[in-house]
C-alpha cells in the first residue's frame, strides 16, 4: 500500500561516501518499462505436421545469432501459437546460443520421436490430441530445498502474493516463513548446513512446501490454466484441498503449520513399528479389545 523505496549507498576509499534515497514514482506520466529479470524465455512452433515443426526449428535455428533476438522470438511465437495445431514445441532457452542448439535439438528428435517427448532441459513436443483432462499434484514433505520458488515469486506479481500473505499472518510463524525458506546468502558450510536443517523442520517444512505449491498454483491460475482434478502426495493433500477450494489460502497455510508444529511434537516421542504377515483372523486374536497385545 505504499510506494517502494530503496536506499542505494556508495563507499569510497578516502572519505568520499554517498547515500541516496529512492521512491519509486507513482505520478500521472509515462512510467519506464520494467526490466525483466526472469533468467530464461520460451519459443513456442505448431504445424500441422510434425515434419513441419522439425524444419521450422532447423530454419529458426539458423537465424537467432543476433542480441535480443531470443527476447523478440518469444514474445512474437506466444503471439502467434495455436494451442489447437496438431504439432506443438516448446522451447525453453537462457539465450540466444542456448535456443539454437535446442532449436536444433529438438528438430532431430521430432523427426525420431513424431509421437511426443520431453528432455530435462527444458524441449517438449506433443502430437495430437491430448492425452486426457489436466490434473495437478502437489508434493509432500521431503521435497523441500532452500529458495525453492524463489525466481518464479519475484518474476510474477501473482506468484509472490502467497509469501506476502504468509508473512502478514499475526502469531503463525515465529521467525518469518519466507526468511526460512529464502535465508540471508551464507558463504560458510556450518551456516548452509543449520539454514538446511531450519527448513527441514516439519514445523517450516510442510508450510513452506505449501507456500510455494501455492504461489505455483496462482501463476497457473493467472494464466488461465485450471486443472480438471487435483491430488496429493502426504502433506500435499492441504495443497489440494486448497486448489480445489475446500481451504482458502489463509487457512492453508495456517493448517499447513499448525500440522507441521503437531508432527514435530509427536516425532519427538519414541517409537516403533511392527509389521505383521498374518490373516485379520489371527491378528484380531493377538490383540486385546483396546488393540494391544494379549500376554504370550
Amino acid at each position: 500500500d505504499h510506494p517502494r523505496r530503496a536506499g542505494v549507498s556508495s563507499f569510497g576509499f578516502g572519505g568520499s561516501n554517498f547515500h541516496v534515497a529512492l521512491e519509486e514514482y507513482t505520478g500521472p506520466g509515462t512510467r519506464a518499462y520494467r526490466r525483466r529479470a526472469a533468467p530464461t524465455e520460451l519459443v513456442l512452433l505448431a504445424g500441422a505436421t510434425p515434419g513441419a515443426v522439425a524444419a521450422e526449428a532447423r530454419a529458426l535455428a539458423g537465424g537467432v545469432a543476433t542480441p535480443g533476438s531470443l527476447v523478440f522470438l518469444a514474445r512474437t511465437s506466444q503471439e502467434a501459437w495455436d494451442a489447437s495445431a496438431p504439432a506443438r514445441l516448446a522451447v525453453v532457452a537462457k539465450d540466444e546460443a542456448d535456443l539454437a542448439a535446442k532449436l536444433d535439438k529438438a528438430a532431430s528428435l521430432v523427426e525420431a520421436q513424431p509421437g511426443g517427448f520431453e528432455t530435462p532441459d527444458g524441449i517438449a513436443f506433443g502430437a495430437g490430441a491430448p492425452a486426457g483432462d489436466v490434473a495437478f499434484l502437489f508434493p509432500g514433505q521431503g521435497s523441500q530445498y532452500l529458495s525453492m520458488g524463489a525466481d518464479v515469486a519475484m518474476t510474477w506479481d501473482a506468484a509472490l502474493a502467497p509469501w506476502d500473505e504468509a508473512a502478514s499472518l499475526e502469531g503463525v510463524f515465529a521467525t518469518p516463513l519466507h526468511e526460512v525458506v529464502f535465508p540471508k546468502p551464507a558463504f560458510e558450510d556450518a551456516e548452509l548446513a543449520a539454514q538446511d536443517a531450519a527448513l527441514t523442520a516439519t514445523q517450516n517444512a510442510q508450510p513452506g512446501i505449501g507456500v510455494t505449491s501455492l504461489s505455483l498454483l496462482a501463476l497457473m491460475e493467472a494464466i488461465e490454466l485450471a486443472p480438471s482434478a487435483v491430488t496429493g502426495h502426504s502433506f500435499g493433500e492441504v495443497t489440494a484441498l486448497a486448489a480445489a477450494g475446500a481451504l482458502t489460502r489463509d487457512a492453508a497455510i495456517r493448517v499447513a503449520r499448525r500440522r507441521g508444529e503437531l508432527m514435530a511434537e509427536a516425532a519427538s516421542i519414541p517409537g516403533a513399528m511392527t509389521a505383521v504377515s498374518a490373516s485379520v483372523e489371527d491378528v484380531k486374536a493377538a490383540l486385546d479389545p483396546e488393540g494391544r497385545m494379549n500376554p504370550g
